[in-house]
């Protein structure tokens, strides 16, 4: 891995070695999750709103 960071001093784009080093669907899971970002996070604001996450979590397990 230090020497990978060494040679990548000397790549043009050395911003990408990490995706090397992730497995496939590890970087498909993690592309999902950052595109996804816009949609979860007013979801979460909504849930905030209507009285916190702990309540909400608790109505679920109440039905």
């Amino acid at each position: 891995m230090k020497k990978r960071l060494l040679d990548d001093l000397h790549d043009p784009d050395p911003f990408l070695w990490w995706v090397d080093d992730l497995s496939e669907g590890m970087f498909t899971l993690i592309c999902i999750l950052i595109m996804s970002l816009p949609f979860l996070v007013p979801l979460l604001l909504v849930i905030a709103e209507a009285g916190g996450f702990r309540e909400f979590w608790a109505s679920l397990w109440i039905k």
